[in-house]
């Protein structure tokens, strides 16, 4: 949501202007009224009947799995083509943009560009079809007829890490993977109420050292349970650097799963489960903690959580659970962030967690060159997305002029 966010509050700098089809707010499983102000001032939102397969087609908790491909949003296909194309009659666009992970975006995309022509810039914040995901057969082969659809259609491509533009290269060649640009996710400062405070990382002193995940875990994913069990080794062990450790999980969305591990590790008075919150008062609680914690798996080795970059403005101590050949830690890395350890490796984790606590406790934790780190801002992401949609024009026969 953020990266399309920022992309329509900075590109009328670069000329364009953005309308959004969307979904009826009924199609959400939680609302928050004050996330609305997220919207940059005049963008023109269209919303599309829609509804959630799961939990408003369902019988008993169960209903057939066509209803629900190529994902439980299916229902708003047909109206949010349709709510589309007559925007498109009325007013003058220039291109389509849609967005995955929600695949039936995609689907919306290539029925309103077969039916006008319009170029098409088909973004993927994640890879689509992989090896072994989707789990369920009949989703993957669905999948997979939609991608390689977006890919022969679409005017251009865009992924959020180079791991992905390679892994798009191999699964198509060219002239396909010529298609492909790379254009990752960032941050945005006009989202945090206020500016990071530059100075080195502070003391946490005697009272607690409080470090922080801000989101959703998970399960397969950011599995957290090795973490859990790395904790409750280093407190069985009397570890000093666990002494008064307090460590929250905002929103993680799976609260009552790890609440009862949490409870069997014995670790109710360490780790807190912690309800979710307006977004810019989450991006505020980034700033006032003592660390914070990225999980991100050995299958998701290609994709970068968009909650890093949101870190790095943060200019808090970031402790990476992540896999050390993945793309996550090679940002980490790049950024002078020293702390990574494998999300599937328990012992590794609870040696990483001895080593640095005592360093953030002391605010001795290095952070990242503050001109560094500015360099990925939403803005700049957008300057690079901007030339994407330019360039389609182009080659299209249009002319580039501002008021696009």
């Amino acid at each position: 949501m953020h990266r399309l966010l920022a992309f329509a509050r900075y590109l009328p700098q670069h000329g364009w202007q953005t309308s959004v089809v969307t979904a009826h707010p009924r199609a959400y499983e939680q609302q928050k009224a004050e996330n609305l102000g997220l919207v940059p001032p005049g963008t023109q939102v269209i919303r599309a009947a829609a509804w959630d397969t799961k939990r408003h087609f369902s019988i008993g908790g169960r209903y057939l799995q066509t209803m629900a491909l190529p994902d439980r949003w299916q229902s708003w296909i047909l109206p949010a083509f349709v709510a589309a194309l007559r925007a498109t009659r009325r007013q003058h666009f220039d291109a389509i943009l849609t967005t995955f992970p929600i695949a039936s975006a995609h689907a919306v995309g290539l029925l309103l560009h077969r039916a006008t022509g319009l170029p098409w810039i088909a973004d993927f914040r994640d890879p689509m079809v992989q090896e072994g995901y989707p789990t369920d057969a009949r989703t993957w082969r669905n999948w997979d007829r939609l991608e390689r659809a977006v890919f022969a259609a679409a005017d251009a491509i865009t992924v959020t890490t180079d791991r992905t533009r390679a892994y798009y290269a191999r699964r198509y060649g060219n002239p396909l993977a010529s298609k492909v640009t790379t254009i990752s996710n960032g941050f945005d400062p006009e989202v945090f109420p206020t500016a990071p405070d530059p100075s080195p990382p502070r003391a946490a002193g005697d009272g607690p050292l409080t470090l922080l995940h801000s989101g959703v875990m998970y399960p397969s994913e950011r599995n957290p349970v090795p973490f859990f069990r790395a904790v409750a080794a280093l407190k069985a062990a009397g570890e000093p650097a666990v002494r008064q450790l307090r460590i929250l999980f905002r929103d993680s969305g799976h609260d009552e799963r790890y609440q009862e591990t949490v409870r069997n590790l014995g670790l109710q008075d360490v780790i807190q489960f912690l309800p979710s919150l307006p977004y810019h008062e989450a991006v505020a609680e980034m700033l006032q903690v003592d660390g914070l914690l990225v999980f991100q798996s050995a299958d998701c080795e290609s994709q970068i959580p968009a909650k890093v970059y949101e870190y790095l403005y943060a200019g808090r101590p970031i402790v990476g659970i992540v896999h050390p050949d993945g793309d996550t830690a090679d940002l980490l890395r790049r950024m002078q962030v020293p702390a990574v350890a494998a999300l599937e490796d328990e012992a590794a984790i609870a040696r990483l967690l001895r080593s640095i606590l005592p360093v953030i406790r002391g605010g001795h934790y290095p952070l990242p060159d503050r001109a560094t780190v500015m360099t990925l801002s939403r803005s700049a992401r957008t300057t690079e997305f901007a030339a994407v949609l330019d360039g389609v024009l182009t080659r299209h026969g249009a002319t580039v002029s501002e008021g696009k």
